[in-house]
């Protein structure tokens, strides 16, 4: 979605955020989200909001450790989630698999659809490091109740390929 040259990075980033939140908010498996103040210290250190889940969801696709929300950082652009990658790829934080975390990195000016296949792509990568399939994954999101999202990942899962976790997703 292309941003009009008048609109402000405050503008982007607080239409971003509602994006995204939205589409959380219509997960069944979600219980609350929480965001951060802005240029506070969890906004410092990288999120913009933490997303309260369902303890069993967590459990079941292997993200019960660390934390019990699991935490977002939403771009405006695809350029900057690029950067941001490139900030933080040194610390592990994103596919953390020894403390059971994810940050998920998102783009709030995408479809909300295609923000809805890219929550589950990050799923499906996390998971897959503690030895899930695709297939599981999906399945899990179906007993949760949560067919769209299911359906959003099959119908965009090809333009997944060129996101920055894309490689890193079963063919």
């Amino acid at each position: 979605m292309k941003q009009p040259d008048d609109v402000d990075s405050d503008a982007r980033g607080k239409e971003s955020c509602d994006t995204v939140s939205r589409v959380f908010k219509k997960r069944p498996w979600v219980i609350e989200i929480r965001e951060t103040v802005q240029n506070g210290d969890e906004d410092e250190d990288g999120y913009d909001m933490f997303v309260q889940v369902n303890p069993s969801f967590l459990k079941a696709i292997k993200m019960n450790g660390h934390r019990k929300e699991l935490p977002v950082q939403i771009k405006s652009s695809r350029r900057r989630i690029k950067s941001f990658i490139r900030k933080y790829a040194k610390q592990l934080r994103f596919f953390n698999v020894s403390r059971r975390s994810h940050l998920f990195v998102l783009c709030g000016t995408y479809a909300e659809e295609l923000i809805l296949a890219d929550i589950v792509g990050q799923l499906v990568v996390h998971a897959s490091g503690f030895g899930m399939s695709e297939k599981e994954v999906l399945n899990c999101l179906n007993s949760f109740g949560d067919k769209a999202a299911v359906e959003a990942y099959k119908q965009k899962k090809s333009l997944l390929s060129d996101l920055w976790y894309g490689e890193k997703l079963p063919t």
